[in-house]
Parts: structure tokens; C-alpha cells; sequence
């Protein structure tokens, strides 16, 4: 074995110049076709792609509002610092397409789609506001980062900006930081007891039209006084009728030309049933037009009709019976 300072050495590998240029001359051709391609891209992208301009801006939310009583009762609002949670809502509220069409209203679609094709679709501008805005929200931050690119340098300015408008208006909506919460909820609640007064008028007046009658006790009680009342008012109008009656005939006296028959061919009607007759009439006459007002309102299945018809079809028998009895009446 020999010692160590006797142990032969390999020569060091060696990368000369000459074999730089071998290697060169050998993929000479590979070179030269992906340096050609690389340009060819790189004049593709100049030339076809449109260039893009950005408009940036930070939004810093130093605390959230919510209301907590009355609106307008002094400092009645919990303020809370900014979390993660609240600040993924505040992001949604940014990145909506309600958002976008406000802000693609308000700036107009004929000026954002100027040079995306032109037209007046809103909701292709809005679509275009939606694809150019970017959020971030850095994690445990309480600041967002805005961002919006467009083709038309002088549109990404007033776009970011009406898009900060429009989502502090819709925040301030959303947290009730001034009340305006409690005045939508008031608004809501008035459009929703008119549309329900709306509702039972409706079905009030289907209930009418069907001749159904409520089964409630205290409508039950309602309506048969009402009917009392009625019956009251049409004795009083027949009685008052046979009472004219009975005036006309004292007043009349004899007629000049009439002279007394002394073979009568039928017994005279005494002036009892006289007055009977006459009322008779009148409170035919009333319950006959109490019918028809009744008809153009309720349905003849309907309990005060049916009650006013067998009045009427009482009277009628009555009535019958009086002119079988004494045919002068008739």
C-alpha cells in the first residue's frame, strides 16, 4: 500500500471555449427557431393585446355602526372594531352586481362600453364593472384595497370612484349608521298593512258575492240587529203609508157625481180591512225593494235575502186571502 503522498491524482475536467462553440454550432438551428418564436410573441402581445390602465384606492373602516334602539335618541349605535367576518361582508357588498349596475347607471353604459363594442346594455356595463373591480382584504386588517382596469384611460378614475360612493351609501344602508334602516323598515311595514287592507277588502267583497255570512258571534249579533232595525223602519214606513191612506180618503170626501146604488152587487169591504189592505200594499212595495237592493249586493242563497223572500211570499198569501175574502179590494 502506498502512503498517501504517493497516490496518483486524476486530472481536473476542463469546459473550454472551443466546446461552448461546438455546442452552440450543433443547436444552432433550435436556437435560432425559439429566439424567433420568443419575438414573435413578444410583438403578438404588443400589437394585439389593448393595453389596460388601472385606478387604485384604499378604503380604511375604522368601526361598524349598528343601531341598537330608537333612531334620532341619542347615541343609541354599537360600534364595533372591524373582524374577518365583517370585513368578508363588507367585500360582497363591494363585489355585487347590484353595486355594479348603480355604479354602471350612474356613470352611464354608453361611456363604459365606448370602446368594449358601444351599446346601451346596462347590464353588459355592469357586467364590465364587475370583471375590471378587484378586492383584497388583507387577513386581520381593516383597511380594502380597490382596483379597477379598463381599457379607457379616462373611465377607471370616475368608476372607482362612484364605486366608493355607491358602496358607502349601501353600507350606511346595510348598518343603520344614521337610521336610515329604521325608515325602510317603516316604509316597508306601511306598503305591507296597505297591501293586507287591500287583501281583506278583497275578500270581503268575494264573501259578499258568494252570500257567505261570517260566523262570528259578534258579527252574528251585528247582523241581526241590523235585521231588527230594518223590519223596525219598514213597519214605520207601511204605517206611515196607511196612515196618508187613511188621511186621503177623510179628505177626499164624496165625489159630486157619484150616486148611491141601492141593489149593491157585493157586500162593502169594512174600512178595517181597508186599512189592512193598503198597509198591506206598502210594506209589499218596501220588502220588494229592499229585495232588489239586497240582490245587487248578496247572492239569493244568502240568509237576509232568503228571510226577506219568505216575508214577501207571507204577504203575498195575506194578500190573497184579503181579496178572496172581499173582492172589491182587488
Amino acid at each position: 500500500m502506498q502512503p498517501p503522498s504517493q497516490l496518483p491524482v486524476s486530472p481536473a475536467a476542463t469546459f473550454s471555449i472551443g466546446d461552448i462553440y461546438y455546442i452552440l454550432f450543433r443547436h444552432k438551428w433550435r436556437i435560432l427557431t425559439c429566439t424567433a418564436l420568443g419575438f414573435a410573441a413578444a410583438v403578438g402581445v404588443k400589437f394585439l393585446q389593448a393595453e389596460l390602465f388601472q385606478s387604485n384606492a384604499k378604503l380604511f373602516i375604522r368601526y361598524v355602526a349598528s343601531e341598537t334602539k330608537a333612531p334620532g335618541a341619542g347615541d343609541d349605535y354599537d360600534r364595533r372594531s372591524p373582524d374577518d367576518r365583517i370585513m368578508e361582508s363588507e367585500q360582497s357588498i363591494l363585489t355585487s352586481l347590484d353595486l355594479a349596475k348603480l355604479v354602471a347607471e350612474s356613470v352611464g353604459p354608453e361611456k363604459i362600453l365606448a370602446k368594449n363594442g358601444g351599446g346601451k346594455d346596462l347590464g353588459r356595463a355592469a357586467g364590465l364593472v364587475k370583471a375590471g373591480l378587484t378586492v383584497e382584504v388583507p387577513r386581520r386588517s381593516s383597511s380594502i384595497n380597490l382596483s379597477f382596469q379598463n381599457a379607457d384611460a379616462e373611465l377607471v378614475q370616475p368608476v372607482l370612484r362612484e364605486v366608493i360612493t355607491r358602496y358607502t351609501k349601501t353600507h350606511l344602508e346595510i348598518r343603520n349608521a344614521v337610521g336610515m334602516m329604521g325608515d325602510v323598515l317603516t316604509q316597508e311595514t306601511d306598503q305591507l298593512r296597505a297591501r293586507l287592507a287591500q287583501t281583506e277588502d278583497e275578500l270581503r267583497r268575494a264573501r259578499n258575492k258568494a252570500g257567505v255570512i261570517s260566523l262570528e258571534e259578534t258579527k252574528n249579533a251585528l247582523t241581526g240587529q241590523l235585521t231588527r232595525l230594518q223590519n223596525e223602519i219598514f213597519a214605520a214606513e207601511a204605517e206611515m203609508a196607511e196612515q196618508s191612506s187613511i188621511f186621503n180618503e177623510l179628505t177626499k170626501g164624496p165625489s159630486p157625481t157619484t150616486t148611491p146604488t141601492t141593489n149593491a152587487p157585493e157586500a162593502p169591504t169594512p174600512p178595517a180591512k181597508q186599512s189592512e189592505y193598503r198597509s198591506l200594499i206598502s210594506r209589499m212595495e218596501l220588502l220588494r225593494r229592499r229585495e232588489q237592493e239586497l240582490l245587487a249586493q248578496f247572492t239569493s242563497e244568502n240568509t237576509r235575502v232568503q228571510n226577506l223572500q219568505s216575508q214577501i211570499a207571507d204577504s203575498e198569501k195575506i194578500k190573497q186571502q184579503l181579496e178572496s175574502e172581499f173582492p172589491l179590494l182587488a
